[in-house]
């Protein structure tokens, strides 16, 4: 359990902080992204789009605490959450798609993933050990929202696919720097 206390709050940063990118360049550039691959016909898909990018921070934070619950033997209150999830999220599709139709799904699958891993986290600090996940995700999200603003200044005057690139390389020398002091 030691070694879990040092190994998980260094995979969830460095999880948390790989997602955050992915979910930047994403979120800012979903637009651009589903006009190169899709076509302008595609246009309204954008908003499911950035709805569900949501999704890709949370996930990536879940599937670390999942196997972290595996790994301590939790394995019965992992399915249990496995099974909530299923059922929150039939009855979230039941209530969303109707009215919100694409939206709708993207939205469900979002807060269904929150909710498990809520009930991850909850299950991990009760049992295991607490940690400061705001401490583990302040630096990533300071610098994932500087790249965000810079971007989102730059996006009318700079290609998409550049800026991305460029965005990325800097998010990482950031991190690397702020990381180092």
């Amino acid at each position: 359990l030691n070694n879990l206390k040092k190994i998980y709050p260094t995979s969830f940063k460095f999880l948390f902080s790989i997602s955050l990118l992915i979910f930047v360049e994403i979120y800012l550039f979903a637009g651009d992204i589903i006009n190169f691959i899709y076509g302008a016909d595609y246009h309204p898909s954008i908003n499911a789009l950035r709805t569900l990018i949501f999704v890709i921070p949370i996930i990536f934070i879940t599937y670390l605490s999942g196997n972290l619950l595996s790994v301590v033997g939790k394995q019965k209150y992992l399915c249990n959450v496995v099974m909530l999830n299923a059922i929150f999220n039939i009855l979230l599709n039941y209530l969303l798609i109707p009215r919100f139709d694409i939206l709708g799904a993207s939205i469900a699958t979002v807060l269904t993933e929150l909710m498990g891993l809520f009930l991850m986290i909850y299950c991990i600090f009760r049992y295991f050990f607490k940690l400061s996940t705001v401490d583990l995700m302040l630096k990533p999200l300071f610098c994932g929202g500087l790249i965000c603003l810079i971007s989102y200044i730059l996006k009318e005057y700079i290609n998409w696919i550049v800026l991305s690139t460029f965005g990325s390389l800097i998010y990482g020398v950031m991190l690397i720097a702020i990381d180092t002091q």
